[in-house]
């Protein structure tokens, strides 16, 4: 029998690791069989959860005013980065309306960072003179990794509270 002791380690590794065992030169008269090779799989571990905070009700503007900012924090739990995680994420519409009530994004990807700082994602919401409800949006990331799920689906709702009188 061979032993061999692996390191258990907090690395996320999106892949499984593969190493050898090869035996050679033999002794005393013995022979090596085949395979004289065996390959051994460890298999991918130490899972990743990504959040995305939900961000405090903003007040939008007036027309002309300077665009009101809502952030949202991406944050991850689990394993520690060995490289950059690149993951992506837009806004959606919900009440609110990209092009109208906010800046809409389309699909961008942003890199979760090795150190485990959290990355913030800014929207701007725009200002208007109407009188209306309050409305919402919604940003929604997505990933296709191994071992890594996004808390809450990924997705994380905004409100715009109205400032007009009606």
């Amino acid at each position: 029998d061979i032993t061999i002791s692996l390191v258990n380690d907090t690395l996320w590794e999106p892949t499984a690791e593969q190493f050898s065992v090869a035996l050679s030169n033999p002794t005393g008269g013995a022979e090596i069989l085949t395979p004289s090779t065996q390959t051994v799989t460890i298999n991918p571990s130490d899972p990743i959860e990504i959040t995305i905070s939900t961000p405090a009700p903003v007040t939008e503007g007036n027309s002309g005013d300077p665009d009101v900012e809502v952030d949202f924090v991406v944050d991850y739990t689990g394993g520690t980065l060995a490289a950059p995680l690149t993951i992506s994420w837009l806004t959606v519409n919900g009440s609110a309306t990209g092009g109208a009530d906010f800046t809409a994004v389309n699909s961008t990807n942003i890199n979760l960072p090795v150190n485990g700082n959290p990355v913030t994602l800014t929207v701007n919401v725009l200002g208007d003179d109407t009188p209306e409800s309050d409305e919402t949006f919604s940003v929604q990331l997505s990933e296709s990794h191994d071992l890594v799920t996004l808390a809450n689906g990924g997705t994380s709702v905004a409100t715009i509270q109205d400032n007009d009188e009606s």
